[in-house]
């Protein structure tokens, strides 16, 4: 029955175009070019087959070469243990018919070619008596023995010696008429072979990757109905089909994502502009509300009764736009408060005297300093100030403020006026609407990372599933030769395990670029660090980086989205290895680049806790502080966004967990998070 899915009357029908009569020669140029694998599959079979069979023909020779050289030698000795002595006898009685016959008999041993017997003269010459065989046919093997004769007195007369010559002539000729065999035989079997094998990868697959190719080619984000089909008939479902599938699936993701990726776009364009508008609004109105203000002030100078209804105008306005006043006189110490600065300082109207102290020790200590400064500056210089600063109301809270005024200085005092504005929610407003930005650009580029990584899994399946395949057939050629335990089956196993094991990375990649919102379930936390370090582990050792690693067996189970968690992790190590290459080039002496990853369980904190340390470049105080900031990084320009821990400390924060940063310039860097085990921690 037909594969997969057929379509119907109603379905998307696939691509297809009208065929065009063509001549052999256009057809055999069409095959020549989109069928090269097979050509190239077609190739390494010969190639093989011939080096296998040289090998085989050269050990198959080898063996009947020691074979019959183990004849020779046995012929010899053949000679010295059953010809010598009666060789000796008769040659000692001069008995020349007899030892003719002799001799002829071992001359029809197998390769030897020539028998001589001579005589040794009164001077120890040695003078030949009687030979038999050819004396000019070259002899490759010799061997002599001695002619002793013992009477039956005693006596001991050596008066000869008979010399034994093998040829290695007729060995070689058989040599070369089995060579000649062996390469004819196999060289039919190759040829029928690899015939056989190019018809099969023409039918089975490689005009199914034509079909798929094309598919592919025609393929268009904005017509993204029709699906992939191939023609063919199959009882059950395959790779190939597997691999349709897998095509017409990311074709169903890449439909849904665009139009996705469309609406939250239009959502945020709308959003963006209702902001602006607001803050456009807003900021009317604070111009107006600072120009009311100044005139009311001005007013209080020369009408006293003007001044209250004023000042009870102005209280009104301050308490809606949430914006605080006040008059400090440094040369008398006396200061005024309106109404709404007791109210963001915590107080309530008249609780507290106010003055100057008062404000400063609300003021954040960690800035305390700085804005004392920038406030005792303008005092000096008698000119305006705009400071943006944390401050403390009574209560404890941080809270963030705008104070914006100017110094009065006349020949009698000198006295600050200006307004205090609470922007905590504006700043917040900001900071989630760029990291939403952030958030959305990054989307952005995870969605282009998942084309590319779709486009790359499908160049690089093709190769892979025709390598498996091909190395199976290999495997059982192998077993149907007989060949079961042969060396070659190990490497046909490996080739097909690395294979499998490069198309697992294949689908993590694209795996891991798709963007899931909302998302959580119960994992272990070493999980998606093994995910991120398939990425790094190659990357790191051609950048000579030491990895090392220590992680906890029997970690308690976290609730969180493995995917985005991944992302932190691949934050992580990216910047370690930015920060490690860097203090490399900064560096002339030895220095040997080293990043550790550590995973444990804090059982007193209820905390499964993930670190990644390093012994890179590090940050300053500064750096430190406004790492998470989006958009401010310490990187070269053009090597990074500023976004990454950005992002980082929202998908953390979104995991109720907590980001911490310790840093020491030109000393390295510690990331550190902790994920709680019942949801209770938060960032």
């Amino acid at each position: 029955m037909a594969d997969g899915p057929q379509p119907t009357a109603h379905s998307p029908q696939p691509i297809a175009h009208s065929p065009q009569p063509m001549n052999i020669r256009s057809q055999l140029v069409i095959y020549n070019k989109e069928n090269r694998l097979s050509r190239r599959l077609l190739l390494y079979v010969v190639m093989c087959s011939a080096c296998f069979t040289m090998l085989t023909t050269a050990f198959q020779l080898y063996l009947e070469y020691s074979r019959d050289m183990a004849t020779i030698q046995e012929n010899i000795r053949f000679i010295q243990d059953s010809y010598v002595k009666p060789v000796t006898t008769s040659a000692f009685k001069m008995n020349e018919e007899q030892v003719k016959l002799q001799l002829q008999g071992a001359l029809k041993l197998r390769d030897i070619v020539y028998l001589e017997v001579s005589e040794l003269e009164a001077d120890g010459k040695s003078v030949s008596w009687l030979f038999e065989g050819d004396p000019e046919m070259e002899r490759d093997i010799l061997a002599e023995f001695p002619l002793i004769y013992d009477n039956a007195f005693g006596n001991v007369f050596h008066f000869g010696t008979l010399h034994v010559g093998a040829s290695l002539k007729s060995l070689y000729q058989r040599l070369q008429e089995k060579v000649l065999i062996i390469l004819a035989s196999n060289a039919v079997k190759t040829f029928l072979a690899s015939l056989c094998i190019l018809i099969i990868m023409q039918l089975a697959v490689s005009r199914h990757l034509c079909d798929m190719a094309d598919y592919a080619r025609h393929l268009n984000v904005d017509e993204l109905e029709h699906e992939l089909h191939l023609r063919r008939e199959i009882s059950e479902p395959d790779e190939l089909e597997q691999v349709v599938r897998a095509i017409n699936e990311m074709r169903i993701r890449m439909k849904r994502d665009i139009t996705e990726r469309k609406e939250a776009q239009r959502a945020l364009r709308k959003a963006h502009d209702e902001l602006e508008m607001k803050v456009v609004q807003r900021t009317v109105e604070l111009v107006r509300v600072n120009e009311q203000l100044k005139a009311e002030i001005e007013e209080r100078k020369r009408i006293e009764e003007s001044l209250r209804d004023s000042e009870a105008r102005l209280n009104e306005a301050q308490e809606i736009a949430q914006i605080g006043s006040y008059e400090t006189n440094f040369t008398t110490s006396e200061a005024y408060w309106s109404d709404e600065m007791y109210h963001l300082l915590g107080y309530e109207p008249g609780e507290v005297s106010p003055s100057y102290e008062l404000f400063r020790d609300h003021i954040h200590p960690d800035v305390r300093d700085e804005i004392e400064k920038e406030i005792q500056a303008a005092y000096e210089t008698a000119t305006p100030y705009h400071l943006k600063f944390r401050y403390v109301r009574k209560d404890g809270e941080a809270r963030i403020a705008n104070d914006i005024g100017k110094v009065i200085r006349d020949d009698s005092s000198t006295i600050a006026v200006g307004t205090f504005r609470d922007i905590t929610t504006q700043v917040g407003t900001e900071a989630e609407l760029q990291e939403k930005q952030a958030q959305i650009a990054h989307a952005g580029r995870l969605s282009s990372l998942g084309e590319m990584a779709t486009g790359i899994a499908h160049e690089l399946n093709q190769p892979l599933s025709i390598i498996r395949l091909d190395a199976e057939g290999m495997k059982f050629a192998l077993r149907r030769e007989g060949g079961i335990g042969h060396p070659l089956e190990n490497d046909l196993n490996s080739v097909m395990a690395n294979v499998d094991r490069a198309a697992n990375i294949i689908d993590h990649m694209r795996e891991f670029a798709r963007i899931r919102i909302g998302y959580s379930e119960e994992i272990n936390l070493r999980e998606p660090i093994e995910n991120s370090l398939t990425f790094f582990r190659q990357q790191f050792r051609h950048h000579e980086i030491s990895l090392e690693t220590d992680c906890e067996e029997a970690l308690p189970n976290v609730f969180l989205d493995s995917q985005r968690f991944e992302q932190v992790v691949v934050n992580f190590l990216s910047n370690a290895r930015y920060a490690v290459d860097r203090r490399k080039e900064e560096e002339t002496g030895a220095y040997q680049k080293k990043v550790w990853l550590r995973l444990f369980h804090d059982k007193k904190a209820h905390t499964v806790v993930f670190e990644i340390a390093d012994n890179g470049i590090g940050m300053t105080p500064e750096e430190k502080h406004r790492c998470m900031e989006p958009f401010f990084t310490t990187k070269e320009v053009g090597e990074g966004t500023g976004l990454g821990l950005s992002i980082v400390r929202g998908i953390i924060r979104d995991f109720k967990g907590r980001l911490e940063v310790e840093s020491q310039k030109g000393v390295g860097t510690t990331m550190r998070v902790s994920i709680p085990t019942n949801g209770s921690l938060s960032l």
